[in-house]
């Protein structure tokens, strides 16, 4: 009975690792402080976190620019992306495939509109003349 479970055991973990491996779950996050607006109006902003990666999305549902709904940020590369192997998924959850982890850069010239990217030491703004996406390292703000 012991090497049944045993080995029923050992086949969960390894689908489960092999499914982690290709898709890859946004959690939650709030490590940093996110603010979000379109055309100076405030607009609800959530951070989420991929898992095993530095690398965070904002997302904010209420954007009426559809394909900016999601900003990827990666603060080792120093990049700010729009992304495109995103996903909703089980019970509301986000993931990305593994294989399309990357996006268009904001400041690439396929974007049609003019993005400033500005990296500081404790967080990252990101604006065009109708949308501003900033955060900031939640040490440095009271919460």
């Amino acid at each position: 009975m012991k090497k049944i479970l045993i080995g029923l055991l050992i086949a969960i973990l390894g689908a489960v690792g092999a499914c982690l491996s290709f898709l890859r779950p946004l959690l939650v996050s709030d490590d940093y402080l996110v603010l979000t607006s379109h055309e100076g109006r405030p607009i609800k902003g959530q951070l989420l976190r991929l898992i095993f990666s530095d690398t965070y999305y904002i997302h904010t549902p209420e954007n009426p620019i559809a394909r900016y709904k999601f900003i990827s940020v990666s603060f080792s590369e120093r990049s700010a992306l729009m992304p495109i192997g995103l996903r909703a998924g089980w019970f509301g959850l986000y993931y990305v495939h593994a294989d399309q982890m990357s996006g268009i850069s904001l400041l690439d010239s396929k974007i049609e509109d003019s993005w400033k990217v500005t990296f500081q030491q404790d967080g990252v703004s990101c604006s065009n003349p109708s949308l501003a996406f900033s955060i900031t390292k939640r040490t440095n703000v009271p919460k």
